[in-house]
């Protein structure tokens, strides 16, 4: 089963690092079983950097939405995702260590 780990951020680039860090320090997790996706709502910052830079630890795929909303951007990410099961995770948040 696959999960697609839905992260919709709007020019929050730090914040969006420190969640992506908490991801990569999860255990226990087979990252074979798991996409994320990172869905930028048209930020002006360096989000696409921090997505860009965390690429290579994840399974992650960064996605550009020029058209401005959060429901916007999680539909986007719903059409974008293969996964069996969808879990949206806010860019603020920070992962426990599992």
């Amino acid at each position: 089963m696959l999960v697609s780990v839905i992260i919709c951020t709007f020019n929050r680039a730090s914040s969006l690092a420190k969640l992506l860090e908490t991801l990569c320090g999860q255990r226990d997790v087979d990252f074979r079983d798991i996409e994320v996706l990172v869905v930028d709502n048209n930020s002006s910052d360096d989000t696409a950097a921090v997505a860009e830079r965390f690429a290579a630890r994840l399974p992650l795929r960064y996605i550009h939405e020029a058209q401005q909303g959060l429901a916007v951007a999680r539909n986007r990410g719903i059409a974008e995702s293969h996964g069996d099961v969808l879990l949206f995770v806010d860019d603020d948040v920070r992962l426990d260590d599992y």
